[in-house]
């Protein structure tokens, strides 16, 4: 418990609080002329006011025993006052501290962002590259197909040769055949005089070509013709 202050109840000498008033009574009511009904009212309100006086004091003394107990755990709580303030400024510390990491972290972002853009400027670059090797591939393709269709036919017109390369090569081997076959028959029988003024010494040396050798032949160009495919 607090020992009560003498200062902090406060007493108005009523010496001056007369003399306020008093200062304020007409001079015609300090003469020694009988009390009048002037003199009784000017009583009444004297008491009125003394009283008003004492209630105010008493007041003030309340006002003042009031006080007087906020203030009797003062150093427990002038103490706590020093807890919250050390606490304010720990989370004032923790406030610098936290505006410093967003700072920090706005300039990483800021970096993030900006290597975003070269990262996305690039990647872009880059499909663009990749596009125009897709286009390329795709001319190539159709430049491809153009030959494939030109080889094609080209395959097909030889193809139509080698069987007409086959049909003469069957057709020559044929007359080759019977022309050696008519010189064995010459030399056989022997010619008559009707055939001694044809010069039969060029189909001599030819060969006679049998149905085995002919055979070998078509094979020959058939395997030839699928190469082309």
């Amino acid at each position: 418990m607090g020992i009560r202050s003498p200062g902090i109840s406060i007493k108005i000498p009523e010496s001056r609080f007369f003399f306020n008033h008093m200062s304020k009574i007409p001079n015609l009511l300090l003469s020694d002329s009988p009390p009048t009904k002037t003199d009784e009212a000017f009583e009444k309100e004297l008491d009125r006011s003394k009283n008003e006086f004492n209630q105010f004091n008493q007041d003030l003394d309340e006002i003042a025993h009031s006080m007087e107990k906020l203030f009797e755990g003062a150093p427990e709580w002038l103490a706590n006052i020093e807890k919250i303030k050390r606490e304010q400024d720990s989370v004032e510390e923790s406030i610098l501290a936290t505006q410093e990491k967003i700072l920090e972290n706005e300039n990483h972002l800021e970096k993030l962002k900006s290597l975003q853009n070269e990262v996305t400027e690039d990647i872009n670059n880059d499909l663009k590259k990749i596009q125009e090797q897709i286009f390329d591939i795709l001319e190539k393709h159709r430049s491809a197909r153009s030959n494939t269709s030109n080889i094609y036919n080209s395959q097909s017109r030889t193809s139509e040769q080698l069987d007409l390369m086959l049909q003469a090569i069957h057709e020559y081997a044929r007359l080759i055949r019977e022309a050696s076959l008519t010189i064995k028959h010459f030399d056989d029988v022997g010619s008559p005089l009707k055939y001694e003024s044809l010069d039969l010494s060029p189909f001599r040396h030819y060969k006679v070509f049998d149905n085995k050798e002919i055979s070998r032949i078509y094979i020959f160009f058939f395997r030839f013709k699928k190469l082309l495919y």
